[in-house]
């Protein structure tokens, strides 16, 4: 499976979480962002140049709360999102998966 492939799997992943997983949209956003740690490590993995910097504001909205007691920081982070702002970085996610592809 050629790196392409697999970041666009990746995203599909996520994709698929945030749209038929259980539980309300910041916990699905919370699962999906496991697929999108998959892209990310090691840094940028295989995703193409011009889409890193759009990819790694996403991964960083959704790790920039501190981890407390045994959640870590994506469970901290969106357990407090509102439903605008999971709203919006879901959008992300499909936005960059569309990108990716070469469009609709």
């Amino acid at each position: 499976m050629s790196s392409r492939s697999n970041v666009s799997q990746k995203l599909w992943q996520a994709i698929d979480t945030l749209a038929t997983g259980e539980g309300v949209l910041q916990e699905r956003l919370s699962s999906a962002a496991l697929s999108l740690i998959g892209v990310y490590l090691p840094p940028e993995g295989d995703l193409p140049k011009k889409y890193q910097e759009e990819f790694k504001s996403i991964i960083q909205d959704l790790v920039r709360e501190t981890a407390k007691g045994n959640e870590g920081k994506i469970q901290a982070t969106t357990r407090i999102m509102s439903d605008q702002e999971a709203e919006g970085i879901a959008k992300r996610v499909l936005n960059l998966y569309i990108q990716l592809k070469g469009g609709i």
